[in-house]
């Protein structure tokens, strides 16, 4: 957020979850519910980013300005062999990255949270470093 705001470059995705004390009014969109047409909350959430004076002043303060928005999705876990989770009981100890509301989710729900950059995570998985990831739909790796 800080080398767009500051032009070190001039265009680049910026996630709320990241910044979430700096980028409160973004965040309203990356809510941990399931929804039926991802399409429809992004362009809500386009709508309210650009029409409304108050969402374009918050982002102006951070010398930011909203382009356009993709949706968060859901979260699938992916884990290593053995440490499937089937059950809420399932995700206390568990060593797992992920990112957002979800994160503060999982950490309440008794998971050990790893901070890391999504580059990282599939290293972090073969290498045992966590046991699971909590990821976004649209960055999961298929197996077919």
């Amino acid at each position: 957020m800080e080398g767009v705001a500051a032009g070190t470059t001039d265009l680049g995705s910026i996630l709320s979850s990241y910044e979430p004390s700096k980028l409160t009014a973004l965040g309203i969109g990356d809510i941990p519910l399931e929804y039926s047409d991802p399409w429809v909350g992004m362009r809500d959430m386009y709508d309210l980013m650009t029409e409304e004076p108050e969402m374009a002043e918050a982002m102006g303060e951070r010398e930011l300005v909203y382009l356009s928005n993709f949706s968060t999705s859901g979260v699938q876990f992916e884990c290593t062999q053995g440490n499937e989770i089937r059950t809420i009981e399932d995700i206390k100890g568990k060593r797992m990255r992920a990112t957002g509301t979800y994160s503060k989710v999982l950490d309440d729900l008794g998971a050990n949270m790893v901070n890391m950059t999504f580059g990282k995570v599939y290293q972090a998985l073969d290498s045992g470093l966590v046991d699971c990831l909590g990821s976004y739909f649209y960055t999961i790796h298929r197996l077919v």
